[in-house]
């Protein structure tokens, strides 16, 4: 129980850290995504999708700026991520969604801006 606690005591003071931290760049992809597994730490999955899915729209609009093969790795892991995430919500229609590796799928479910 206290370690659960201590737990999210610090996923608390890290999603603080990382909203701060998009405060200054609204287009920090790590801190978006980092936003997403502390929520999922918190067993908060909704909430942690949503933060994926922020990441992975604000990592496609770097990656059509800057390509790199190292994004598409982290974009990989962020579906990966993602996929789990729909499942621990039992949202399997979403987990199904997700092989298509397409943002705008998931809009409406999630009020993104694509």
């Amino acid at each position: 129980y206290q370690r659960r606690v201590h737990g999210g005591s610090r996923n608390r003071e890290a999603m603080v850290a990382y909203n701060r931290a998009l405060d200054l760049n609204p287009g920090f992809v790590r801190a978006q995504y980092n936003l997403g597994i502390a929520y999922s730490n918190l067993g908060q999955y909704a909430d942690a999708a949503t933060h994926f899915l922020r990441a992975l729209v604000m990592q496609q609009a770097s990656v059509a700026t800057a390509p790199s093969s190292s994004s598409a790795l982290n974009s990989a892991e962020m579906w990966d991520i993602l996929r789990s995430t729909f499942s621990f919500m039992g949202r399997s229609d979403l987990v199904d969604l997700a092989q298509h590796r397409d943002v705008g799928l998931f809009q409406k479910e999630f009020n993104l801006v694509v």
